[in-house]
């Protein structure tokens, strides 16, 4: 994807914050206070934990923190988290983002949550849908989580959290930015007090670019309803999106070519004139919270409906030396409905006071099904002129339907078996079904139709165990050293390729190990973290090139380790500052890559834009009112763009500044992203 995909907005945003009245908050702020880490409970793991003590790595950015970022994406939202590096764009369109973990870059390879439902169900992240407006907090879980979501987490879990339903204040945001991008949200209680509460969130947002053929816009509503019973709470969120992206397309790069050709401006779109990415999404999500004698039995019912209408292209890499009106590139005009189903029942109790249990059952459903009508077509390597998709005679219509069910049946144990001693161990029972149908009609009469199928049955445990130390304890101050083993396997990515695709990747399966300390200092006014890891992967899912169009293929086994180092330091009431290192190895073990000079084992070799060294810093200045402003250095190391690991891009640094005043209920703020 092009490098200006990671080069977001040049110039700056003007956004008026807060515009509220008293009725909205009580006390006329919105101005969550921070707390020491230790007092943040976990809602990403089955049992609760004070983060101070969880044995595995987890981060939280607060409501505070998210402000002070200026957060609009998740790119902005978790730029000063360890170890996690979030490229916009990608094949998503321009909405998306492709997260990286431990230095794996791989578009469904973490879990998505949002109040701890799968976003994308049982296929593939949906980020393009991801805003946020009215959200509480972010947990970041860096490595897997195998036991409560067992087969759909990976190398990582991002759990997005909203404002509880009725929680009192609220606020409103206006934006304007260059390239014409905009932006208006409004997040409110509608009532805060008695048995029933409610909430509202709704936003609207557009994104242009240096290239005036890529943009999106993305509007998004909310509701949030609660009921207080006589044992606990019924909870109901609606929430409905709709989505509208122009995609840029990838750099024209033939094979053995090393750098971009001169012919090829940074820009250049080589889609169809009419080329979209649209997506349509409601969403209805039931919950309830018992509170036992004994424990708490909370269940949760979530049903997605998606519609995607797609049209895209995409050049072939012999392209620049194809004459004129000789087709060079492929698109295809696809059209998407997927439903899934999340199902979670657990109980939480604790039969000792050193002793917390959670035992539950998870079902996730999704069915998928998708047509798409393929076409050849022409266009100029720099994007000149570009032909609709209907000018363009259909080639074949390929048909997929995917089926896929995932069962889980986990347990957790949360043991303090002496007072400075946390002992986690988890079991998740998997079982997982998926049916693939699919067929291919060429419009050629003297090709034949093709239909074809796959099926897997996948049962096997996944788990974890760990183990935490408090090494030294002076107040709100102490150092804990932990270490955890995990074990999980997910099935392949499904992106519903275009082309005929009949066959189901093999599961991808990880093994990984974690040796960490992490504390507070200052009177908990310095918290900070380091941590080893060494992560084992077989068959994780690449994408690739199948006859001119996107596709994907397992690659084989890869080796990812590393080190991650943070530190968060209030410094005063109103100053803090937040940096972030990481060292990441992230290597081949063991892929065969098909090329034009023959089959290339590429064993030893770092994987794609993957790069060694990842640095942040940000330090912020935030009082309650008055001047305000931020500065925040993000440094990305060199990268390869290819498994033979010769082509590259070098380091590089980008730099973000904001400036605003605080007035006593709205906020003028100037910021700019990528000011370098």
């Amino acid at each position: 994807m092009r490098t200006k995909v990671i080069h977001l907005l040049l110039a700056s945003l003007i956004s008026l914050l807060g515009i509220f009245t008293s009725a909205w908050a009580a006390d006329g702020t919105d101005q969550p206070q921070a707390t020491p880490l230790g007092s943040v409970e976990v809602t990403a793991t089955p049992i609760p934990e004070n983060l101070d003590s969880v044995p595995q790595s987890i981060t939280i950015i607060t409501h505070d923190q998210l402000k002070a970022l200026g957060a609009t994406n998740l790119r902005s939202a978790l730029a000063l988290v360890a170890g996690v590096d979030i490229a916009p764009g990608g094949d998503s369109g321009p909405a998306g983002a492709v997260p990286e973990f431990q230095g794996l870059r791989e578009f469904d390879a973490f879990l998505l949550l949002v109040d701890g439902v799968p976003v994308g169900g049982a296929f593939n992240p949906d980020l393009p849908s991801v805003d946020l407006n009215g959200v509480d907090r972010i947990e970041v879980i860096r490595g897997s989580a195998p036991v409560k979501y067992g087969a759909t987490s990976f190398v990582g879990v991002i759990n997005i959290i909203h404002k509880k339903a009725g929680a009192p204040g609220g606020n409103a945001t206006v934006s304007y930015g260059s390239y014409g991008s905009k932006s208006a949200s409004v997040a409110t209680a509608l009532n805060s007090d008695g048995p029933v509460k409610q909430s509202a969130f709704a936003d609207y947002t557009q994104r242009g670019y240096s290239d005036p053929r890529e943009s999106w816009d993305r509007s998004h509503v909310m509701y949030r309803g609660s009921v207080a019973t006589d044992s606990g709470e019924f909870r109901l969120d609606v929430d409905g999106l709709s989505l509208h992206q122009q995609p840029p397309s990838p750099v024209v790069l033939p094979d053995g070519v090393t750098a971009l050709s001169p012919l090829v401006p940074v820009d250049a779109n080589n889609n169809p004139s009419d080329a979209k990415m649209d997506e349509d999404r409601v969403s209805l999500i039931l919950g309830n919270d018992t509170n036992l004698e004994w424990g708490q039995w909370s269940t949760t019912l979530a049903n997605t409906f998606t519609h995607n209408h797609n049209i895209r292209g995409f050049i072939g890499n012999d392209s620049l030396t194809t004459p004129c009106c000789t087709p060079n590139a492929q698109g295809y005009n696809q059209s998407l409905d997927r439903n899934d189903i999340y199902f979670d029942s657990h109980l939480t109790f604790a039969p000792r006071d050193d002793l917390k249990l959670v035992t539950g059952f998870s079902y996730l459903y999704g069915n998928g099904q998708s047509q798409s009508a393929n076409f050849d077509y022409w266009v100029a390597p720099s994007g000149i002129n570009p032909p609709a998709s209907n000018s363009a005679p259909v080639t074949d219509v390929a048909g997929l339907q995917d089926t896929r069910k995932f069962f889980g049946l986990y347990a957790q144990a949360d043991w303090t078996f002496a007072p400075r001693w946390d002992f986690n161990a988890g079991l998740q029972f998997n079982h997982d079904l998926e049916n693939l149908i699919a067929n291919d009609f060429p419009t050629a009469p003297a090709q034949p139709a093709q239909q074809s199928g796959d099926h897997r049955s996948d049962t096997r445990p996944s788990g974890m165990i760990a183990l935490g130390y408090t090494a030294w304890q002076d107040g709100v101050d102490n150092t804990v050293i932990y270490g955890n083993y995990r074990n999980t396997f997910k099935p392949a990515a499904q992106t519903f390729d275009p082309g005929y695709s009949p066959g189901i990747l093999e599961p991808e399966t990880a093994q990984a190990y974690q040796f960490g300390a992490k504390g507070t200092a200052a009177q908990g006014r310095l918290d900070w973290e380091a941590s080893l890891f060494l992560t084992n992967m077989s068959n994780t899912v690449i994408s690739t090139d199948v006859g001119g169009l996107p596709g994907t293929a397992n690659g084989g086994q890869n080796r990812y380790q590393g080190v991650e180092l943070s530190a968060d330091w209030k410094i005063t009431q109103d100053w803090r500052w937040q940096t972030a290192y990481s060292y990441h190895n992230a290597y081949y073990r063991n892929f065969i890559n098909i090329t034009p000079n023959g089959l290339v084992q590429d064993a030893g070799n770092r994987l794609e834009v993957s790069p060694h060294h990842l640095f942040t810093s940000g330090l912020f200045y935030m009082p309650a009112q008055g001047w305000q402003g931020s500065v925040l250095a993000h440094y990305t190391g060199q990268r390869y763009f290819d498994p033979e690991n010769t082509v590259s891009t070098p380091a590089f640094w980008t730099y973000d500044a904001s400036i605003g005043y605080r007035f006593d209920r709205w906020t003028l703020r100037l910021e700019g992203r990528n000011l370098n």
